[in-house]
């Protein structure tokens, strides 16, 4: 396994600063060449002697005392220094990584070195009383260096870097800040992300096994350890990964093994549990792969290739003919030269589709277009509406399950016909999960007589198309439902997704033999999204006028 994929970057590189409010339309420096030409100068200015301490004035041309070198580096480095900064830790290109981290070291001295003035001057704190959000400078210098910290901790425990000493010396200044600052003295309860990080550290520096064995332990032991269900699961099973290998270094054989046992079992049942960014770094440091009992019992190498297929799999399985839904591999699927999105298995297949398939054609093309356009203009919106054409296209089993639920059709399937679901997400960029990168934030079930109007706004369609629109989908649906297995009847169900002033309808299905047979599930926005999400909130439209008739039969 090549370590280096745990820093792939296929596209802009995302900004993230833990404690701000990042502006939507803020972008990291966009010509990474520029980064890249002052990251080419850190090598020369290391082996340099350190600047002398000049001193500084303030726009009056008053003396604010010497300069700290940190703010010298940073007015020649710019670029570099406000990449290093504000770049996600895992979009760091691996070629300026080590660079990144010398200028994030140099911004912790600059705060810990310099006046606010002097940080005032070169704009790293806001002018007095003009903070970010309202932030007191107090509280600026606080994120400031906690975010330094906590990105130079992640880049040192990258398989690349590997320095978990460095890691963990970071991490406790960042705990003894905390404390400090919230006055409380248990870290596992002010912030549990600090607490599991410095556990990994603890145990991959091996400075105190006896250390480490305790707070990997108690992490485990925790059942609600976490900010909700799916980071505590993640949280629990990292800390037996790193105790597995503590209890062997402590001659703890047995308890290892069983730890070991379970971890094989439950990465197996969930392959795609870990983002590549955390799991790569697990099993290529610390321990040679070629021993270690859990990586072995997955299968080695092999697994992690399979967990890479996987998400291609998801996306194969739901290939199936647009007209006789015959999939593959039974027969051979090729895709619409269009819109290069429905596949057809025979070219009587495409013709006897074409004219349920012309908006369809028409809408998809148009979306290929725009995003071969955007990715020659702006790259961050480029990635942003591929992600939202993934996030379109690949609903998720387990959401339309939980809309069933929603529409009732266990109790009237012909809802299904005549309602529409209304599901507004939003953009989560940080989730790395190809189709989890929009986050559901309300839902609401509605009566298409009651939304005409609202669909035509939100799909930009003129008064009238929206009956049109959706009865040519339904035309669709019909036709292709005919073409596919007599015995397995089909209900539609309509679902208006949209964030912000983008906005698609598509047209999922359900088996009417299922729905006979399901149980209702009234805590269903529990299932819409990810585990451990947010349930989404009620949609109003109308300002509450319209009503939403989830219970209205």
């Amino acid at each position: 396994m090549n370590s280096a994929t745990a820093s792939a970057v296929h596209d802009a590189p995302r900004a993230h600063v833990n404690g701000l409010n990042i502006p939507v339309d803020y972008k990291m420096p966009s010509d990474l060449a520029q980064v890249r030409d002052q990251a080419a100068k850190v090598a020369e200015l290391m082996l340099a002697p350190i600047p002398p301490r000049l001193v500084a004035l303030n726009a009056e041309g008053v003396p604010t005392g010497p300069l700290p070198p940190a703010l010298w580096y940073n007015s020649m480095l710019p670029q570099l220094f406000q990449f290093s900064y504000f770049c996600f830790i895992e979009d760091v290109p691996e070629d300026i990584l080590l660079q990144c981290i010398w200028a994030l070291e140099w911004w912790i001295r600059a705060f810990l070195e310099a006046t606010d003035e002097q940080l005032r001057i070169f704009h790293h704190l806001a002018p007095q009383e003009q903070g970010p959000d309202g932030l007191t400078a107090e509280t600026e210098w606080y994120i400031v260096l906690q975010n330094c910290r906590y990105k130079l901790a992640g880049h040192f425990l990258k398989p690349q870097v590997n320095q978990p000493l460095e890691a963990l010396r970071y991490t406790r200044c960042s705990i003894e800040a905390d404390k400090k600052r919230t006055g409380k003295s248990d870290i596992f309860l002010i912030n549990p992300g600090s607490y599991a990080r410095f556990s990994v550290c603890l145990a991959r520096a091996r400075t105190d096994d006896v250390e480490a064995k305790a707070a990997l332990s108690r992490i485990i032991r925790d059942p609600t350890f976490g900010t909700n269900k799916s980071v505590t699961t993640v949280y629990h099973v990292e800390a037996k990964v790193y105790l597995a290998r503590v209890l062997r270094r402590l001659g703890e054989d047995s308890e290892a093994h069983k730890l070991e046992i379970w971890l094989v079992r439950w990465l197996k049942k969930h392959p795609q549990g870990f983002k590549n960014s955390d799991l790569v770094p697990m099993f290529t440091t610390d321990i040679d792969p070629a021993v270690d009992p859990v990586f072995a019992g997955l299968g080695g190498s092999k697994w992690f290739d399979d967990r890479k297929a996987a998400s291609k799999i998801q996306i194969i399985e739901k290939r199936s003919c647009g007209n006789c839904r015959a999939s593959e591999p039974q027969v051979k699927l090729s895709k619409c030269s269009k819109c290069k999105y429905t596949s057809y298995c025979s070219t009587e297949c495409q013709k006897t589709n074409r004219r349920y398939h012309k908006i369809s054609c028409r809408e998809n093309a148009a979306g290929f277009w725009r995003l071969a356009d955007l990715k020659t203009k702006d790259a961050s919106a480029a990635r942003q509406f591929r992600d939202w054409m993934n996030f379109r296209d690949n609903a998720k089993l387990k959401t339309i399950d939980s809309f069933t639920h929603a529409l009732g059709l266990a109790r009237d399937a012909s809802r299904g016909r005549t309602h529409i679901i209304y599901q507004e997400v939003e953009y989560a960029p940080s989730v790395m999960g190809d189709f989890d990168q929009f986050r559901t934030t309300g839902v609401g079930v509605f009566k298409l007589e009651d939304v005409w109007r609202d669909i035509e706004s939100r799909m930009k369609l003129d008064p009238g198309e929206g009956k049109v629109y959706i009865r040519e989908m339904l035309e669709e649906f019909d036709h292709t439902s005919r073409q596919g297995r007599v015995e397995e009847a089909l209900i539609p169900i309509f679902v208006l997704v949209f964030c912000g002033i983008r906005a698609c309808i598509s047209i999922s299905h359900f088996s009417q033999k299922k729905v006979s047979s399901m149980q209702f599930n009234p805590d269903w926005r529990q299932d819409v999204d990810m585990k451990g999400s947010i349930p989404p909130v009620n949609i109003k439209l109308g300002d509450g006028k319209i009503p939403d008739a989830e219970h209205i039969f």
